[in-house]
């Protein structure tokens, strides 16, 4: 029989909900005390005869049945966790209701709640164990972890959701507000749902949450875990809220000062703001929370801060800049001392450190000290470290002043910036007049200005970015500012005191900048611009270079768009290949800088991709006027990012980027929106898109851009405009009268290529092709090779050897690695770590090209391989290499001292899935280039040696056991 539950008049309360004591559910269930009680349901334990067991029963409010959409929560929440099965997860057996009472049937458990565990040990001044920290939070993470994987989200994480059982087994529970990811109901973009002490900034803020929201929460509990409080907390949830979105994460070390610096790691990578910058899996915050007990015995928790790092920087304790290198080798001819280390980027320092070996040349990468004795291993410091100095801190509104934001770099290679996160606080109050460097975008978001970089930190060094203010509002803003390196997140706190403004004629400007720049700023960015602002500096002009009776002359010029900022552009087909008349001899790239400046030729670029029926091209900076290679790592381009234009629909707000007329020379950006789509099927059945915005430059201009400043479409040469040619349509009119125009009308017929763009959809797959480095012509004609970028061409073959037949190179073998002979190749094997091992022909070259198959047969993720020239001796050679983890660098070493040509950057061009790649080394002259898979990536001059033998050479770095295997190696004379 079910109880009445009829509540009392007014606002429903938990504590007038009917008693279920002794009364049955679905005559089966016998309730047999109340566990707890919420705002949407109670929980009581209960017996089931059937299966002759305990078991926990959640009942949905009364007040809240007749509710659908708290229903239906409820109904997820028990089909979300009936499909999971975990440890470390409640397990739902049933779910039912009686009546218009709605239950789910759980699993029993005994124990306490973290909540209560928390409370119980601060009534005795206590703090959890660091060993049970670590186990409790490591089950919570996997816990919530495997959940993430199986598409369900929980979003109310929490100590009174997590039981802890007598067996210290830790049992995530209620997942009362859970998301099911790919299902759309339950709450709209703006509704804010949790509880306040552990929401993350992207759930006060009600925006679309994932499943980083719960990695946040994670880190609000092991917080509190660790020293008894949550990081925020105040006597308001809306002051809860604000703490979350504005300040730092509170130093864990003033409550808890035993914390290891490994946690506050952890904690500091959890509770960032930005969800880029947490963890992406709880797996993977697990991980390294069971790494710390591997590493740090429990016995010596109360020691383990043994350096000082700022505690805002975040980064997994696993991701480290590997330390320095020297290098040992065993020539004939033995060195009694060892030689001074020296710091080498990204990879190591090559020092001879003299031991006698076999045949072949065995290099030991040693850190110093004794020749023989055992290595030390000096963790480096892969974080890089942010100081902010504000000059002057106090100001008075109308003043300006800047903040010097100092980027160090304490690793052996360089350190890559992507952006710097200006916060809110200071945003709302200031005026940006300049920034220096200048970068690649400005982004206005909720949580301040976003400052776009591609900026590298060299290595052991530092970079510099003024971003030079003009103070506005009053106010004491104390606040973090964020650096976004490749893998690591930064906070830093800075402060500066705004105060009222002088009266009228007693301003005066800052000492520290004179008074021209307090009254005309440098220039004044778009802070206020909205975030799809598209940077007219991305936007270049590209001039062919023709053959006229065999002089070359400047033929025609059209628009292209940066995609990267290694210098990959999107184009015109037509604009980049040669035609039935003029041959292109190479094609010129004039970089815009401003909006009403003709833009400035500096480089070179090739053809990559083409494909002429689309029209479209995609090339590649390679050299500046002058022919010198350009790095394209450091080039540091402003680039436009592509969209999708399958999302494209009438009346989106484009925005169309070029030169006016066909290669004018000032930069157009013009504003429009999508007025329809073309009948043309295009490629693939797809339309063209119709834009009212007129395309800057006709046919050989005008990419667009959405609204979020996302390239989703690029120009085309259908037809040439005449009455005749009725090429495409718009949808202009309302032709089926019924009082809109949208895509139901029919196309009024245009003529010519005016306001038609073909969708970036269709370019995406030559983009990529030239983002591996692929070459392909379809339909045209490639211009001729610019000055360099290239490999030279190949002559005659001087030497070859598929090592077929054994007894050319050197074999031997050691405890630190070999060179031997197997299935037809020449096999270097390295077992030590900090290692170098070669071979050599015992031969000897002038101008050399080399090339190589190699393939790492037992990979350990970040060995190098390549080859030596012009090897003397094992103090005086030429090394190019690249490694298994992405990298390339050309180096020699000369006298037994390191030089580095080329330091070591990465490439898109190495594969590092451990596939077969070819080597390409050109030793000729005093030109040094390396080539990977037919794609250039280095090149260098240097004149230190000009004749000697080559060799195929490994290293390793951290790990040992790399083994490479090289075939046929063929030797051409230029």
């Amino acid at each position: 029989m079910t109880p009445s539950l009829k509540s009392s008049q007014g606002r429903y309360s938990p504590m007038n909900h009917p008693s279920w004591i002794g009364q049955k559910l679905k005559d089966r269930y016998q309730i047999e005390s109340l566990l707890g009680q919420g705002g949407m349901s109670s929980v009581y334990k209960a017996y089931d005869p059937n299966l002759r067991r305990e078991v926990a029963v959640k009942l949905i409010h009364q007040h809240l049945s007749g509710e659908p959409e708290f229903v239906r929560r409820f109904e997820d929440e028990a089909a979300a966790v009936a499909r999971l099965r975990h440890p470390n997860i409640v397990e739902v057996f049933d779910f039912d209701h009686d009546a218009d009472v709605y239950f789910m049937v759980l699993e029993y458990l005994r124990g306490e709640t973290l909540q209560q565990r928390l409370q119980r040990l601060n009534e005795e001044e206590r703090r959890m164990p660091l060993e049970e920290v670590i186990k409790i939070g490591a089950q919570i993470c996997e816990a919530v972890d495997y959940a993430h994987q199986m598409g369900v989200i929980h979003r109310d994480l929490k100590p009174a959701n997590v039981m802890i059982t007598p067996e210290n087994r830790a049992v995530l529970m209620d997942f009362g507000i859970v998301k099911i990811v790919g299902e759309q109901r339950h709450t709209a973009t703006g509704t804010v749902l949790g509880t306040a002490l552990y929401m993350s900034p992207e759930q006060v803020r009600g925006d679309s949450v994932d499943h980083r929201t719960d990695i946040y929460s994670l880190g609000v509990i092991l917080f509190e875990m660790l020293s008894g409080k949550p990081p925020f907390d105040a006597e308001s949830a809306m002051t809860v809220m604000r703490m979350h979105l504005e300040e730092p994460v509170p130093d864990i070390r003033e409550l808890a000062p035993d914390v290891p610096e490994a946690m506050l790691d952890i904690l500091n990578k959890a509770l960032a703001k930005y969800p880029d910058a947490r963890y992406q899996t709880a797996g993977d915050l697990a991980a390294d929370l069971r790494a710390i007990v591997s590493a740090y015995p429990t016995e010596r928790s109360h020691s383990l801060v043994e350096e000082t790092i700022p505690p805002q920087v975040v980064a997994p304790p696993q991701v480290t800049a590997p330390p320095q290198r020297q290098a040992v080798s065993t020539p004939s001819e033995v060195h009694s001392q060892p030689l001074e280390a020296q710091e080498i980027p990204r990879k190591r320092s090559l020092r001879s450190c003299l031991t006698i070996g076999g045949i072949a040349i065995v290099v030991l990468l040693c850190l110093g000290g004794a020749l023989f004795g055992a290595l030390s291993i000096i963790g480096a410091n892969s974080r890089g470290e942010v100081l902010i100095r504000v000059q002057p801190s106090t100001v008075q509104a109308g003043q300006p002043f800047q903040v010097r934001v100092v980027l160090k770099n304490p690793r052996n290679r360089p350190l890559q910036v992507d952006a710097i996160h200006v916060p809110v606080q200071l945003a709302h109050a200031v005026e940006v007049m300049d920034i220096t460097p200048k970068p690649l975008a400005v982004d206005k978001t909720p949580q301040g200005l976003v400052l776009q970089y591609n900026l590298k930190v060299p290595p052991k060094g530092e970079s510099v970015v003024v971003v030079r203010l003009r103070a506005v509002q009053e106010g004491d803003y104390v606040a973090p500012l964020g650096v976004e390196f490749a893998r690591t997140y930064v906070e830093q706190q800075m402060r500066v005191l705004i105060q009222p403004g002088a009266p009228a004629g007693e301003a005066s400007p800052s000492p520290q900048q004179p008074v021209a720049q307090a009254t005309e700023p440098v220039s004044t960015l778009p802070v206020d611009a909205p975030l799809g602002e598209v940077p007219y500096e991305a936007v270049v002009q590209i001039i062919a270079m023709v053959d006229v009776d065999g002089n070359l002359e400047e033929g025609w010029s059209g628009s292209g768009t940066i995609l990267t900022p290694d210098g990959l552009i999107l184009t015109n087909a037509h604009v980049a290949l040669s035609d039935k008349y003029y041959h292109v001899e190479g094609l010129k790239i004039a970089m815009t800088t401003s909006q009403d400046k003709p833009p400035e030729p500096r480089y070179y670029a090739e053809v990559l991709q083409a494909d002429a029926d689309l029209d479209i091209a995609v090339l590649r900076i390679t050299t500046d006027l002058d022919g010198n290679p350009v790095d394209t790592a450091s080039l540091h381009l402003p680039y436009v990012p592509l969209g999708n234009s399958d999302e494209l629909n009438l009346g989106d707000p484009i925005t169309i980027l070029g030169y006016p007329g066909i290669g004018g020379e000032t930069i157009t950006l013009t504003r429009g929106e999508v007025s329809g789509f073309t009948a043309e099927s295009g490629r693939g059945n797809r339309a063209f898109i119709k834009t009212s915005a007129t395309i800057a430059g006709g046919n050989s201009g005008g990419l667009a851009a959405n609204a979020r400043g996302y390239l989703i479409g690029v120009p085309t040469q259908l037809g040439y405009g005449g009455d005749d040619q009725y090429v495409d349509c718009r949808i202009l009119a309302d032709t089926n009268r019924d009082g809109i125009i949208d895509e139901n009308d029919d196309c009024v017929p245009t003529g010519g290529f005016i306001n038609a763009l073909r969708p970036v959809n269709l370019a995406r797959p030559l983009i990529e092709a030239a983002m591996r480095g692929e070459t392909n012509i379809v339909g045209g004609e490639s211009p001729a090779p610019t000055p360099s970028g290239s490999m030279p061409a190949s002559g005659g073959v001087v030497f070859e050897d598929d090592f077929s037949s054994p007894g050319v190179w050197d074999t031997f073998e050691s405890d630190n690695g070999a060179t031997f002979y197997e299935g037809g190749q020449y096999h270097v094997q390295v077992d030590s770590t900090k290692y170098y091992v070669w071979g050599n022909p015992g031969e000897s070259f002038d101008d050399v090209l080399i090339t190589v198959q190699a393939q790492p047969v037992q990979p350990v993720g970040d060995a190098d391989f390549g080859v030596f020239c012009r090897y003397q001796d094992a103090d005086n050679f030429y090394a190019l290499e690249i490694s298994e983890d992405g990298y390339y660098a050309i180096w020699k070493q000369e006298a037994g001292e390191y030089v580095s040509l080329v330091d070591w950057a990465p490439s898109d061009a190495i594969p590092t899935d451990g596939s077969p790649v070819q080597i390409e080394a050109a030793c000729i002259g005093n030109t040094l280039t390396l080539a990977v898979n037919d794609v250039v990536i280095a090149e260098v001059q240097d004149s230190s040696f000009a004749s000697g033998d080559i060799g195929l050479v490994a290293g390793t770095w951290n790990t040992g056991g790399v083994e490479i295997a090289f075939d046929d190696v063929v030797v051409y004379a230029p």
